[in-house]
């Protein structure tokens, strides 16, 4: 809720950004979003997943590209800083470790 994505996207924008570090996190190879190691998602493709106009993906792209948010090659996209992103969901499975390894937490 603090960080600059608030004030840097608009509502539409932060929601592609972010659907984009989920598809990120539950990838293959974290932190990309592509269909295999060598071969990106078309725009389109990526655009009827997230059942968004193409021209709101793509618009989001340019931005978070310019902001440093993401990069962008013939592989997919990159999401960088992708660690920064996952801080909430790295810690909580961090904390589920502990409870594990010291018979912790209920049933």
């Amino acid at each position: 809720m603090e960080g600059s994505i608030r004030f840097d996207l608009a509502p539409a924008q932060r929601s592609v950004f972010l659907d984009l570090c989920a598809l990120a996190r539950e990838s293959r190879n974290p932190p990309m979003v592509q269909a295999n190691k060598t071969t990106a998602y078309p725009h389109s493709w990526l655009a009827n997943k997230l059942n968004i106009p193409l021209e709101l993906l793509e618009e989001t792209l340019e931005i978070c590209k310019k902001q440093d948010r993401i990069s962008e090659n013939s592989t997919g996209i990159k999401v960088l800083k992708f660690d920064h992103y996952q801080g909430e969901q790295k810690r909580k499975e961090q904390g589920e470790e502990v409870n594990k390894k010291y018979g912790l937490g209920g049933k």
